[in-house]
């Protein structure tokens, strides 16, 4: 990384979604971090939105760039937060998969593998699911999403992913809540155009970023953090932060 660049503080979006709990429930949802180097800014922007869960949705780290910033970013949030992450492309094809995984154990961080964990909050509890990118290999992939097509849903649900591209095995699963990364916002995003390019999705995406209802599903796509190699125009890196609450 170019050390005299300089790193934006990232942007908050809000949503809300109503679904089966008795009370509030925070969930910060970060994606796509690449290894950029933000030091103390991005626990403390974390801290700030006070969750009570924190989705990470992939591609913490690539081939090129170092883990330092991943770990750390985990070792923060497994020790403040209950915390899930689910692998994303470049994790396998930067061939860091089997060390993320150990990080993540060291740091007490729930790595999703076509599982679900209950999550209690309060007097609230919430099913968090969670599987890889594809890039496991299309196999296991398919094992995963079918481990969690046959889950029985009850209360209030959350899948997370990394990519968007494939919402219409994601919607099998009749989750309330899809969380998912990998399109960086579209990287450059012009006015009334909601992102110009994604990976997978190409020209024009249709969910690069964003809030996106589905029936009784909401799918959130962060926009993700990664400022270290790929140029972000009109895009800001982003945090995501979900509440949901229970219905009226």
């Amino acid at each position: 990384m170019d050390m005299k660049q300089k790193i934006s503080i990232p942007v908050v979006r809000e949503y809300t979604k109503e679904c089966g709990v008795s009370s509030d429930v925070r969930i910060v949802l970060i994606s796509d971090l690449h290894g950029t180097e933000y030091g103390e800014l991005l626990p403390a922007a974390i801290e700030s939105l006070s969750p009570d869960i924190v989705a990470v949705c992939g591609d913490l780290a690539d081939d090129v760039n170092s883990i330092r910033q991943a770990e750390a970013l985990l070792s923060f949030s497994g020790a403040r937060f209950p915390t899930f992450y689910v692998l994303g492309n470049h994790e396998f094809s930067g061939r860091i998969a089997t060390q993320m995984l150990l990080i993540a154990k060291r740091r007490g961080v729930r790595v999703l593998r076509g599982a679900c964990v209950e999550v209690h909050v309060g007097g609230t509890s919430v099913a968090v699911c969670g599987m890889d990118d594809l890039y496991v290999g299309k196999e296991k992939w398919v094992r995963q999403a079918r481990m969690l097509e046959s889950r029985k849903a009850e209360g209030c649900s959350i899948l997370l992913a990394h990519r968007p591209d494939y919402l219409k095995t994601y919607l099998k699963g009749g989750y309330d809540l899809v969380l998912c990364g990998h399109t960086h916002g579209g990287q450059i995003r012009l006015p009334g155009i909601n992102g110009l390019y994604a990976p997978g999705q190409g020209i024009f995406p249709r969910h690069a970023g964003g809030r996106y209802d589905f029936g009784n599903t909401t799918l959130i796509v962060g926009r993700g953090l990664v400022q270290n190699h790929l140029p972000r125009w009109g895009n800001p890196p982003e945090i995501a932060l979900v509440t949901l609450r229970p219905r009226n």
